[in-house]
């Protein structure tokens, strides 16, 4: 009887390695791709709406998401999302996602107000190479 359960769960698998050193092959890939997204959403909702930020992890993790939910071929999936990943990668990143939204709530950068002193140096250079641009030009 085993043999048989090692059979079936072995051709439902579509992969047998993800290339990568150290990143096995997940048999539940899709479903714990969707599971990561929903976790993303519920857990960016604690920024605040307007910042870049949570908009485009918002759109990221939809987009995955509704990819996720519309297509099962894993391999369709991987191909239709892009980027050469792969689930399993797609999951890393979802688990590094989730503690980069806790370092943005714990830091709240969008508090920070900006350094015009540095922009002002940098609008100079910018400036003074232009000048030097258009004068190597003449």
């Amino acid at each position: 009887m085993a043999f048989r359960l090692t059979r079936t769960i072995r051709f439902a698998v579509t992969k047998s390695t993800t290339g990568l050193v150290g990143l096995p092959v997940d048999i539940h890939g899709r479903v714990n791709l969707i599971a990561m997204q929903h976790k993303i959403l519920e857990s960016v909702k604690v920024l605040p709406e307007e910042i870049g930020y949570r908009k485009a992890v918002e759109a990221n993790a939809n987009y995955r998401l509704q990819m996720a939910t519309e297509i099962t071929d894993e391999l369709l999936l991987e191909k239709e999302i892009g980027h050469g990943a792969q689930l399993e990668e797609m999951i890393l990143e979802a688990e590094d996602e989730l503690e980069l939204i806790q370092i943005f709530l714990d830091e709240k950068p969008w508090l920070e107000t900006p350094d015009t002193e540095w922009q002002a140096d940098v609008d100079e250079d910018i400036a003074r190479d232009i000048k030097r641009e258009d004068a190597a030009n003449m």
